[in-house]
């Protein structure tokens, strides 16, 4: 922390996994490049400086943030939930965003959506029709919930894998106002199993 900015960034670090080369590889993937970072936002208050030369004091501290939950983990898969915050000295309010990582742990492999189901499944169209469903029915602004949980690829990129449910991760903005935060719809296997790939990351789970 310095006068013009804050960094607090928690990072997953994994320990005793019996393959010491797939183990090395994640560690450094989760590890943040700090400086990177700190460029960022020192970048960040200056364009925010030349914004408000007509008045300083509307400038704060400009922060980053990171927190993680590690959601699931087992001898051969790892899923972690990221949430980043991120203010840049004059914005209305600070940007959050998701992101996942899910790994097979036996391979070092990203498991990514496809792999979890059938290749002749429609299951970008059932994660849809199930999501709509769910958040249509609890949330009080139907803002964007057809768009922003229609069946589009790019919108169940953040998926979260436990033990007997697969959790689709929806960010600010995307199905409901900035104020409702981070929408999850959780998804039993047991509903979705006749698309579930049986051979699969999910075959031990089944």
């Amino acid at each position: 922390e310095t006068g013009e900015y804050r960094i607090h960034i928690a990072y997953p670090h994994i320990q005793n996994l019996s393959d010491s080369d797939i183990q090395a590889t994640l560690n450094e993937e989760f590890t943040p490049d700090v400086e990177d970072i700190r460029s960022m936002l020192i970048e960040g208050q200056k364009e925010a400086r030349e914004w408000a030369l007509s008045d300083p004091d509307y400038i704060h501290k400009s922060q980053r943030r990171q927190t993680f939950e590690t959601r699931f983990i087992s001898q051969t898969v790892l899923s972690i939930k990221f949430e980043h915050f991120q203010y840049l000295g004059t914005e209305a309010h600070e940007t959050i965003a998701a992101q996942v990582a899910n790994y097979d742990l036996t391979s070092g492999k990203e498991i990514l959506l496809q792999d979890l189901f059938k290749k002749d499944s429609d299951y970008i169209q059932t994660l849809s029709d199930i999501s709509i469903t769910d958040l249509a029915g609890r949330l009080e602004y139907d803002i964007g919930i057809s768009g922003g949980a229609g069946p589009n690829e790019d919108n169940f990129t953040n998926f979260v894998i436990t033990e007997d449910a697969l959790i689709i991760v929806f960010e600010p903005y995307q199905v409901a106002p900035f104020s409702e935060g981070f929408q999850e719809v959780q998804i039993p296997y047991s509903e979705i199993e006749n698309i579930i790939d049986t051979n699969g990351p999910l075959k031990e789970l089944l």
